[in-house]
């Protein structure tokens, strides 16, 4: 499958919902709070119990671990958890597409190379959804190892890595996205992540960035 490919699929997706109809559900479902002793007569009505339901399965709250979802200040997975709270911010606007990808990604069956191929597609979206969110260079740092581990528990026989640790262009590994400075060898920023076959190390895809 080919990332042009991938990128109308991701673009349909996101075409075929009603931006407002989105809006208005994403705030019902945040305005819908839990009483803790509800009374015989305070039933939740349908509109609300659907709202609530969409806003959770675009933030993949029925298939993420526990420990993600729940993860404080120190542990771990919390960066990714930091993620997962702007980009459900964001819902209405400039996180919907990589929430559209992230559930394709998850909830698809695909081939391997096919869902590889979407993972650094989703991979690009997230970077995009970083950059125009303003994202900290430390949370989006933190969060990028998380998020390509996490999508790469998805392919058994190659991992996804991120780059953003890395400061040198190097042709192996990289290649240089659109807007980059071709006489440069500085890495700005990390555009998607990088793909290596897990048994041998072997680049499957390169990571792009800018320089």
């Amino acid at each position: 499958m080919s990332d042009d490919l991938l990128q109308r699929v991701v673009s349909a997706i996101v075409a075929s919902v009603d931006p407002g109809a989105l809006d208005h559900a994403l705030s019902r479902a945040r305005a819908a709070t839990p009483t803790p002793t509800p009374t015989p007569t305070a039933t939740p009505t349908a509109t609300a119990t659907s709202s609530a339901d969409l806003a959770s399965r675009l933030l993949l709250v029925d298939i993420l671990d526990d420990d993600i979802l729940g993860a404080r200040s120190g542990d771990r997975p919390y960066p990714l958890r930091l993620l997962l709270t702007h980009l459900g911010d964001t819902l209405g606007g400039k996180g919907f597409e990589l929430a559209c990808a992230l559930n394709v990604f998850f909830r698809v069956e695909m081939d391997e190379e096919a869902k590889m191929r979407l993972g650094l597609e989703t991979s690009r979206l997230y970077y995009r959804f970083a950059a125009e969110a303003g994202l900290e260079a430390a949370l989006v740092g933190s969060a990028s190892p998380l998020l390509a581990s996490l999508l790469g528990g998805q392919l058994p026989r190659l991992r996804f890595e991120s780059v953003d640790h890395q400061k040198v262009f190097d042709s192996s590994v990289h290649e240089r996205a659109a807007g980059s400075d071709a006489a440069s060898a500085a890495i700005r920023q990390a555009q998607s992540f990088l793909c290596r076959v897990s048994a041998t190390g072997m680049v499957r895809a390169r990571a792009a960035v800018r320089t």
